[in-house]
């Protein structure tokens, strides 16, 4: 079963290490979906995202694991710094607008910039944010999207990061990705002393 770990060290110190960037278009609701899974907060006043690091401790299938989870910029001029994003990350999660048409057709063009600087066996997952909105405005259906994903072996979901629907969900199905994945290439997967602090951080102010 998942579940949350102590911000300890004692508690973290063998816990393998993930880092997962959230990319897509702006307006997505990348920033929201970091935050809803890492505090279970929700806001709409948000600026631009240039970067931003939020960590996370669980215990998945018996693993305990730490996500350094890197909230990216999706606006056109900040697509330079794509491959920092982009390097040695273990998993990618890639947002459109269910809502927004244009969004999901960029899709291709963030995968294709994933597979271009992320390593091979780097786990990929699409994510159709916003189900929450009236379904009159939805532009893009569940099966049109997972019917995409199946034929580019991308793991898909829809989600809400207003009301918190599938959220945890699609975060540890990737987190089991991440984990089928060490098997390829066990020696990346080291505990790290900058995760630590970050936690330590996060656990003194909240």
């Amino acid at each position: 079963m998942e579940k949350l770990f102590k911000h300890k060290r004692d508690d973290i110190e063998e816990a393998t290490k993930f880092k997962i960037s959230i990319i897509g278009d702006m307006g997505t609701g990348k920033t929201c979906l970091s935050l809803r899974f890492v505090k279970d907060l929700f806001t709409d006043a948000h600026k631009a995202t240039i970067s931003d690091i939020e960590t996370k401790g669980l215990e998945i299938q018996g693993n305990r694991v730490v996500f350094q989870i890197w909230d990216t910029a999706g606006q056109e001029r900040f697509r330079s710094l794509l491959p920092l994003y982009m390097k040695g990350i273990d998993g990618a999660l890639v947002v459109y607008d269910v809502t927004d048409k244009v969004t999901y057709d960029n899709l291709n063009g963030w995968v294709k910039e994933i597979r271009k600087y992320a390593e091979t066996n780097t786990a990929i997952m699409v994510v159709g944010n916003k189900i929450d909105l009236p379904e009159d405005r939805k532009q893009v259906t569940a099966a049109e999207a997972e019917s995409w994903c199946k034929s580019h072996d991308i793991l898909f979901y829809e989600s809400s990061a207003k009301t918190g629907e599938n959220v945890d969900k699609l975060f540890l199905s990737l987190g089991e990705e991440m984990l089928r994945k060490i098997k390829q290439k066990p020696s990346r997967y080291v505990y790290s002393d900058s995760i630590s602090m970050s936690i330590e951080k996060e656990r003194k102010c909240c």
